[in-house]
């Protein structure tokens, strides 16, 4: 069979588990990721309310807030906008939210083999493709109204057009305009899916330089960034005064994940004890603090954001040696592959199973490659870690990060099986291994 129609069958199987998946999750379930309040900004959007969120959060002081719709800066645009385009079509809304994750879902599988292709060489693109087609955790947020999938096909376009630099060797920073600007807008979606994604302009734009050599190509990047998220920092600067690409509700994360509930989550890890100490972070601490904060009149982004982080900070300063244990206590939650087992299913439990021989493999491939193992797709992963590090966290935003470059690695030391066994029989290798 040819390398197309095998690809063609592995995008045709992609599709099918994502939209067999997708049609049983129930419609609370669709929306359990925070996709309720997406569907709601969504909404409010379409309706000409403005980017609004119709109730109080759990984090805000609701006896402080205007009854009614009022804005939202605690949730990025990108889902949001995108749910706003939905409703302005025919029929039923959540129809169409389920069909765009599906899509969505399998287009990350095609970025897949283009990313393994360009990277390496086509057969670990056909493989790469084939192990994320059936990769438990892609299937399940396709399923989603969550940021999860938008997130990761941002950042996997971005990784594959860079990529394509690893091809060609042009000394015009002419030519690479168009690619450089569609990297810088990319990077850019990825940011307005998920702040953290911000993260990843400095590494793409230093890659850049490392990679052509050229200040033209990385400011031309950085432009198309920019004008990406001026929209989005222009309204936050319009309403806050504030210079703001990301969201406001960093400081509120910071405070959760430098806490005392989070020590006694990670010791009670997979007993009854970790689902306790989440409820009372959210249902009591949290509630305790927002209560003060209306006592106090603390009301708005800017204002509510210092309240968090002074909170942070002082415990912090406080329990240096528990801010420390978090911090190696989530290095090695980052690269756990198994979900926490008081809150999950049986069937995602040996669903999990699966990341066991991928991770595994992506490590082999590490280590073979270590002297020239591509540096373009090791990016996301080592930033995903940085960033997640201080605030409060959770497999699901580890998983577009860690988790297709993960695959991608293993489907490189899948492919370099038929090598290996030529060279052990002296015949001479094929294929290729890029340096992106």
């Amino acid at each position: 069979m040819s390398p197309r129609r095998i690809l063609i069958f592995v995008l045709f199987a992609a599709a099918i588990l994502r939209a067999a998946w997708s049609v049983t999750v129930r419609p609370a379930a669709f929306l359990e990721i925070d996709g309720t309040e997406y569907r709601d900004i969504a909404q409010n959007l379409s309706a000409g309310r403005g980017y609004a969120v119709s109730v109080p959060r759990w984090f805000e002081p609701a006896a402080l807030l205007p009854p009614g719709p009022h804005a939202d800066f605690a949730r990025p645009p990108l889902l949001p906008v995108l749910g706003a385009a939905l409703f302005r079509l025919p029929g039923s809304w959540e129809a169409w939210a389920r069909a765009c994750m599906v899509a969505l879902g399998t287009l990350t599988v095609w970025l897949m083999f283009g990313a393994g292709e360009r990277l390496f060489n086509r057969p670990t693109g056909l493989i790469a493709a084939g192990i994320f087609a059936l990769h438990p955790y892609a299937i399940y947020y396709s399923g989603r109204w969550s940021t999860e999938t938008p997130f990761m096909v941002a950042v996997l376009g971005a990784v594959v057009v860079l990529a394509g630099w690893g091809a060609t060797e042009s000394r015009e920073p002419r030519a690479d305009i168009p690619r450089s600007a569609l990297a810088g807008l990319l990077t850019g979606l990825a940011a307005l899916a998920r702040p953290t994604g911000l993260m990843l302009i400095p590494a793409f734009a230093l890659w850049i330089l490392l990679r052509r050599r050229s200040l033209a190509r990385a400011a031309v990047f950085l432009a198309a960034v920019g004008l990406t998220l001026a929209p989005w920092t222009l309204r936050n600067h319009a309403a806050t005064d504030r210079w703001n690409p990301g969201t406001f509700i960093g400081p509120y994360n910071l405070w959760a994940g430098m806490h005392d509930r989070i020590l006694a989550m990670y010791h009670g890890a997979d007993t009854p004890l970790y689902t306790a100490e989440v409820e009372a972070l959210f249902h009591e601490d949290s509630q305790a603090a927002v209560r003060e904060m209306e006592v106090r009149g603390i009301v708005g982004p800017v204002a509510e954001g210092r309240y968090w982080s002074d909170a942070a900070r002082a415990w912090v300063s406080q329990y240096p040696r528990r801010a420390a244990e978090i911090l190696a206590r989530r290095t090695f939650h980052y690269f756990q592959m198994t979900p926490e087992t008081s809150v999950m299913s049986r069937s995602a439990q040996v669903a999990a199973l699966y990341l066991w021989p991928v991770h595994l493999l992506a490590l082999l491939a590490l280590w073979s490659h270590r002297r020239r193992v591509p540096r373009l797709p090791l990016a996301p992963p080592l930033v995903g870690l940085l960033v997640s590090l201080p605030f409060i966290f959770s497999l699901r935003y580890r998983f577009p990060f860690l988790d297709p470059y993960a695959a991608l690695f293993a489907a490189a030391a899948v492919s370099e099986i038929p090598d290996r066994v030529r060279r052990h029989f002296g015949g001479p290798p094929s294929g290729r291994v890029g340096t992106p």
